[in-house]
């Protein structure tokens, strides 16, 4: 996947190791391939791809080949943490079909964001209430990450869409 951003490559690195940290990457998932590109639109471009070696990672991966060889590629829910964490560095990066965090978001229906325990309560820029949206009756409600994952299954299309993310719950570190 191609990721233009305003990002170094030791913070796209950060990203990875940040999300294998927090336990929702596996650990035997790495970069199989870094190449720096040019890029218009933004002060970098890289070209990505994660995976493992077959015997680093559970079962439960899908086996790709690739020149010749065969690697573990990530699932679904790997590389959406893995673009969560890049997005939360730079909200302006480009990943794949997303054009910012505000995209990513929207276009995965807020399955990627950061939970509560990477932020605790008392640190600088916490919300217990980080999630806006905009009622049937136009009024603006906030919720909990938690109560958003529980109720947001009876939200219509035009309220999850109006949704959006109070201050970011996840920054990397500097």
């Amino acid at each position: 996947m191609r990721i233009h951003t305003k990002l170094s490559l030791t913070k796209i690195n950060d990203a990875l190791l940040k999300m294998k940290q927090a336990g929702v990457i596996d650990d035997g998932m790495m970069f199989l391939e870094f190449d720096r590109h040019g890029s218009r639109s933004r002060a970098h471009a890289f070209e990505v791809k994660i995976g493992a070696y077959p015997g680093d990672v559970e079962d439960s991966h899908p086996t790709r080949q690739v020149h010749g060889g065969y690697y573990i590629a990530p699932t679904y829910d790997e590389w959406g943490w893995f673009l969560a964490a890049v997005f939360a560095a730079d909200p302006e990066a480009k990943a794949g079909p997303y054009t910012s965090e505000k995209d990513f978001q929207k276009q995965t229906r807020y399955r990627f964001v950061a939970p509560d325990f990477w932020q605790t309560a008392g640190s600088p820029g916490y919300d217990p209430y980080p999630i806006k949206y905009t009622n049937r009756r136009g009024q603006e409600q906030r919720l909990s990450w938690q109560e958003w994952e529980n109720q947001r299954a009876y939200f219509t299309p035009k309220e999850q869409d109006s949704a959006t993310s109070a201050p970011r719950n996840f920054q990397l570190a500097a």
